[in-house]
């Protein structure tokens, strides 16, 4: 059983993410502060027995959030880390995810959000560890595919695009992998429900439920459901370059909120957008708003 560790110094909302995650069937570890959370890996690590995840507030007393990620990310690479963020603590999580978290989500929306990204995070994190053999052959690639939109394709894409660069770069850090991943998971995403579906993520603002049945809908809708997303990863000796287009009408990229500003990270909307910019180099949308390219640098 996939196994997580809830670091939370409130034991109201502790109870409330470890009820959430237990019902979707994880096992839970509990710490109350940053400190504690270190303490239970590093007799965890003894063992050979690491949780999958750990999920972290931002804000506790004897080591913080910010800590949590940083010394996770040194001594347990392989362990993602997702935030628990709070009004007011945008700019610490901005500067937690720079440091190497691999997602968030707002407190108000654990109800809604909470599983569905502790398991994006796990199918990412999962596909980087199933990698064993190291071929260090390639110093260019160069891939296209042209994919309708279904979920499913996703983890296998961001799968491909790992194993490629692991091929071409077999010292990369874990931390990179895990960002890399991310970005091209939330592109896919966006992609297929807000591109070729056009489904809105301010639905998710007022019910989850209304976003699932709408994209269920779209699907059932040649119209929309035939529609496909177009993907293009270039791994060079110096960047790895992936462009992401979809069918759909597009979107003005002008109108978004600021995805870099760390005061956006609690909207209801534009989080997609928040996690590519913060963890790639360079981001571009092309002019209709259907095509967005994602570069990260290798040096």
């Amino acid at each position: 059983m996939t196994q997580i560790l809830v670091v939370e110094d409130n034991p109201e909302e502790l109870l409330l993410a470890t009820r959430l995650l237990e019902k979707a069937e994880f096992s839970i570890l509990a710490a109350s502060n940053g400190a504690e959370a270190m303490k239970i890996l590093a007799k965890a690590a003894e063992e050979v027995i690491l949780p999958d995840l750990v999920l972290t507030d931002l804000v506790m007393p004897e080591m913080d959030g910010m800590e949590v990620v940083e010394q996770v990310r040194e001594r347990y690479p392989r362990v993602p880390v997702i935030l628990m963020t709070a009004h007011g603590s945008g700019e610490i999580a901005f500067r937690a995810l720079k440091k190497g978290a691999s997602s968030y989500v707002p407190k108000r929306r654990l109800l809604g959000d909470l599983v569905q990204t502790v398991n994006n995070v796990l199918s990412v994190a999962h596909a980087q560890r199933e990698q064993a053999r190291l071929i260090e052959s390639l110093s260019h690639s160069g891939f296209r595919f042209e994919i309708g939109n279904d979920q499913t394709m996703i983890a296998s894409l961001v799968r491909f695009a790992r194993d490629k660069l692991v091929d071409r770069f077999p010292r990369l850090d874990e931390t990179f992998l895990m960002q890399v991943g991310m970005a091209l998971q939330e592109a896919l995403r966006n992609a297929m429900h807000h591109g070729n579906l056009e489904v809105s993520s301010e639905l998710r603002r007022d019910s989850s439920y209304a976003y699932d049945e709408l994209v269920a809908a779209r699907l059932a809708d040649p119209r929309f459901a035939e529609r496909k997303v177009s993907v293009e990863l270039d791994i060079t000796t110096s960047e790895i370059c992936c462009v992401v287009s979809d069918q759909g009408q597009g979107f003005d990229p002008g109108a978004v909120a600021d995805p870099t500003d760390a005061k956006n990270i609690l909207r209801a909307s534009g989080r997609g957008l928040f996690l590519i910019s913060t963890f790639m180099d360079e981001v571009r949308h092309n002019d209709v708003g259907n095509e967005i390219t994602m570069v990260k640098n290798l040096g």
